[in-house]
């Protein structure tokens, strides 16, 4: 008995923990996010982010591959979506893919935001969710 009371006690506060996190704010993720694939989307302050060589097949084109966006701008949110705080992130003007020539115009995409304090992350989905697989984007470490 005493071991099952230790066991609901421990989950007890477990899940209070959880439920207690402090929700990640504008400041928090405003900031210059990479990938060691040579990925970069700074989010600024005023609302405003470029970006530079994101792999178009998870922020432009789902299911192609074929190449990467380069020099976009646009604005970015942040909200909470379906239990997960979220990057909307939407782009200005044309989005263009270089290998195939499509074209995309005034659109949005979204990043979920990851961890907790200093170890606050950007990701997106790598095919299905269930997966489990993420394309990360960390914090670049300011000088």
């Amino acid at each position: 008995m005493k071991d099952y009371t230790m066991l609901l006690c421990l989950s007890l506060t477990t899940l209070l923990g959880a439920c207690s996190t402090k929700p990640p704010t504008q400041e928090d993720v405003v900031g210059v996010w990479v990938n060691p694939d040579g990925a970069t989307l700074i989010l600024n302050a005023d609302g405003s982010f470029s970006a530079q060589a994101l792999p178009s097949e998870l922020f432009v084109y789902k299911g192609r591959p074929d190449s990467q966006i380069n020099n976009v701008k646009g604005s970015w949110s942040l909200k909470k979506e379906l239990g997960w705080w979220k990057i909307r992130i939407s782009y200005e003007g044309e989005v263009k893919n270089e290998t195939s020539g499509y074209a995309q115009t005034n659109f949005s995409t979204v990043a979920n935001v990851g961890g907790r304090g200093d170890s606050i992350y950007l990701f997106l989905w790598v095919g299905d969710p269930d997966s489990g697989i993420r394309y990360r984007l960390t914090r670049k470490k300011k000088n």
